[in-house]
């Protein structure tokens, strides 16, 4: 085993894809065009482990599970070792031996109609489709059992980051080893799920549009349209799903606490048989699909997604040299599934208990109290969707002129923006509550291992419910380790300023330069990023997004060397009929969020991302040693001291902006001809020509002791790089 990087077994790969276009055409009379069409396509992927992950001959694993009733009656992995999911200190490794086997089947179909209808000044387009995409996806997960050693010997020591790095303090630091708990058999945790169903989703997508381009005059033209998709949310077919809704969620069920598993037998379990076995599951606050007047697709569909569409186009001098040009519309995304996905893990119809400081020989057995039980009850993880959960839209506008400067020559200037509502975006519900008493969040608020157990001082028991040492007892929802809502709630809006100069042919020159201005905000920059940094506020990440430049000036050009090219024989073969080419850019960096490492200062239970103060504007000296001023930054107080804003620094996601890019590429190249039929063709390349410093990333995990080097260039791209390559061609 590679106890140095995480190892993955090699896995088997069968692949089948499909697909097949038919399209009919037929013109009904001179002005009316009738065009219908059929796509489809589809692939399966089948997953099955190499026999590198078998178990060697004679051994056998102890599961919470039979693996014959988890894999549905399969025999292809039966005999598979279980994954190492975690070698904590000092290692930081992992031994996965994959979940397989695997299957996945997907098929999408399209009926497509089409009109075009021509009436003097007027080309109408108009016509319907109806999407429909299934899937066949089974639930992936540790069907095998997985254990972590986080190397604190199941919990008997506690390591402090802090305090190990303290002279002062190092004495109060007792380090372990991940390998040698192993060894000795104390797991930190182990978890193994239940069953491996393979689901049947459904996603479909009716659709109609209707466009006129009309030419009012001669000079002038009018493009409208709207455009009508109907986006219900994706469902299972057999409706085995479950989701959690917060208002369904009963105080008075929560969980009985032993220790830090709970009592099966207690408030808020139910009994069902998944995968041919029968358990208590917690189900305080899951909904099932299409149950009880639940969607079928766990949320409400949104079917206000009407995307009307203007553009236009004017001749502003009559000559044909100068256009106006602009557009307006809407759009609305389709979800292909990928949230309804994650939702497939959800109890009860998919259980993966886990059970802390578990024995490696027998994880039934407690290290700590060695008590047994036949499967333990720990809270599990949820990842949701919220109830309310419009679908993404979109507005896209544009105004500009292109004006021809001469023959061959186009300069264009022109505004372009858009405005994003309802992005998707992930956020963890289940922390903390904020009126947690001070003395809680200070002595064991930064709890935040998996299995439950503490990393720093132990909670106190405060009333009914709260358990000494059990972070999972102090959360908002009790009976879950804590909950991923995936929700569409953020927004963000792109402004650009635009112009280039565009020169085709001329001069044996072919180029363009181009200059944009421009500026994004956001909240989450990317689709279903886990998570908002702030799960009370999502705000807290609203400034410039990762995809924010604020200036690039970029050109390329292809120019035939005239040197020779008039010559004849020998000369022009050799030295005539050279090209040159290449490009270039100087763009500025974008932002990079700082962030803060060590003891947590909010004490809410994990779930959040913190980031430092800053006071004032960020200097910027871009040496390597120091990118940026790093004294503008400190750490917040904690929110137990006096803190402001629960805890959580005052620094923007965009408080710094990384280093920027200027680069050139060049290339020289001939064809040689050989025959009428055959050339040989040479060329000379060099990338980053000037071989100029491409610094890439920063050091911004926040200013600590132990981070010496906070705010100094981490990496670079590549150096110059030279090319000598020859092509034949017959």
């Amino acid at each position: 085993w590679d106890w140095y990087s995480y190892n993955t077994v090699t896995s088997v790969l069968d692949n089948p894809s499909n697909s097949a276009a038919l399209k009919l055409s037929g013109t009904i009379s001179p002005n009316l065009l009738l065009e219908a069409s059929f796509n489809y396509d589809g692939n399966i992927i089948n997953i099955t482990n190499s026999a590198n992950s078998f178990l060697p001959s004679g051994w056998s694993v102890n599961n919470f599970f039979d693996l014959s009733q988890v894999l549905q009656g399969k025999t292809v992995g039966l005999n598979s070792m279980p994954s190492m999911n975690g070698f904590g200190n000092p290692y930081g490794t992992a031994e996965q031996m994959g979940n397989a086997p695997w299957h996945n089947a997907a098929e999408d179909y399209e009926p497509k109609v089409d009109i075009s209808y021509t009436m003097g000044k007027h080309a109408m387009k108009f016509g319907f489709s109806y999407n429909r995409y299934t899937k066949n996806q089974q639930v992936n997960g540790t069907t095998m059992g997985q254990y972590a050693f986080n190397g604190d010997s199941a919990g008997q020591f506690t390591s402090n980051l802090a305090d190990c790095n303290s002279v002062t303090n190092a004495s109060a630091c007792v380090q372990g080893d991940g390998i040698m708990d192993m060894l000795l058999g104390l797991a930190s945790n182990y978890d193994q799920q239940q069953a491996a169903p393979i689901n049947h989703y459904v996603n479909q997508t009716p659709s109609a549009y209707i466009n006129d381009n009309w030419h009012v005059t001669p000079r002038l033209s009018l493009q409208l349209g709207i455009r009508y998709d109907a986006l219900p949310h994706a469902w299972e077919r057999n409706n085995l799903l479950a989701n959690f809704d917060p208002d369904s969620y009963l105080s008075s069920a929560a969980p009985s606490w032993q220790g830090n598993n709970m009592d099966s037998s207690g408030p808020g379990f139910q009994s069902y048989t998944i995968g041919g076995v029968t358990n208590n599951y917690y189900t305080n606050g899951m909904r099932i699909a299409g149950q009880g007047g639940f969607p079928v697709g766990l949320v409400n569909n949104d079917y206000n997604t009407w995307q009307p569409r203007l553009g236009f186009s004017e001749d502003l001098f009559g000559n044909g040299r100068t256009v106006l040009r602009g557009g307006f519309g809407t759009f609305f995304e389709r979800i292909q599934g990928n949230d309804i996905y994650n939702a497939a893990t959800n109890a009860p119809f998919v259980n993966d208990p886990s059970a802390p400081n578990a024995n490696f020989t027998d994880p039934h057995v407690s290290t700590q109290t060695g008590q047994t039980a036949a499967t333990p009850s720990g809270p599990s993880g949820l990842t949701t969707l919220a109830l309310k959960y419009p679908a993404p839209a979109v507005a896209q506008y544009s105004l500009g002129v292109q004006h021809e400067l001469s023959p061959s020559i186009i300069w264009v200037i022109q505004y372009v923006g858009n405005l994003a509502w309802h992005q998707q975006a992930e956020r963890h519900v289940d922390n903390f509550p904020l009126d947690t008493p001070m003395g809680v969040r200070q002595n064991g608020g930064n709890v935040t291992t998996d299995d439950g157990t503490s990393t720093g001082n132990p909670l106190p028991v405060n009333g009914q419910g709260h358990v000494a040492n059990n972070s999972n007892s102090w959360r908002l929802y009790q009976g879950y380790s804590g909950i991923t809502q995936q929700e569409t709630t953020t927004n963000g809006t792109y402004n650009g300023f635009q112009t280039g100069v565009r020169l085709q042919n001329r001069w044996g020159l072919s180029g363009e330069v181009d200059y944009t201005y421009s500026h994004e905000i956001d909240i989450q920059t990317y689709d279903n990023t886990c998570c908002v940094s702030n799960p009370w506020y999502t705000k807290y990440d609203k400034g410039s997004g990762f995809l924010d430049r604020r200036h690039m000036l970029s050109a390329n050009y292809i120019y035939n060397l005239p040197f020779f090219a008039k010559s004849s024989g020998l000369v022009h073969s050799l030295i005539g009929g050279w090209t040159i080419a290449g490009t270039f850019i100087d763009e500025a960096g974008v932002p990079s969020a700082t962030s803060l490492s060590g003891s947590d200062t909010i004490g809410l239970g994990g779930g959040y991302s913190n980031r430092p103060n800053v006071s004032g504007k960020v200097k910027y000296m871009k040496k390597v040693s120091e990118w940026f001023d790093t004294s503008a930054f400190s750490r917040p107080t904690e929110a137990w001291n006096g803190g402001q804003n629960q805890g959580f620094g005052s620094a923007g996601k965009d408080a710094v902006v990384g280093p920027g890019r200027v680069n050139f590429t060049t290339s020289l190249y001939k064809s040689f001809a050989i025959t009428e039929r055959a050339h040989f063709e040479l060329r000379f390349e060099s990338f980053n020509t000037f071989n100029h410093a491409e610094f890439n990333s920063l050091n911004l995990g926040g200013p600590t002791a132990s981070n010496s080097s906070f705010g100094q260039v981490t990496s670079a791209l590549d150096p110059r790089t030279l090319e000598l390559g020859g092509k034949f061609v017959f």
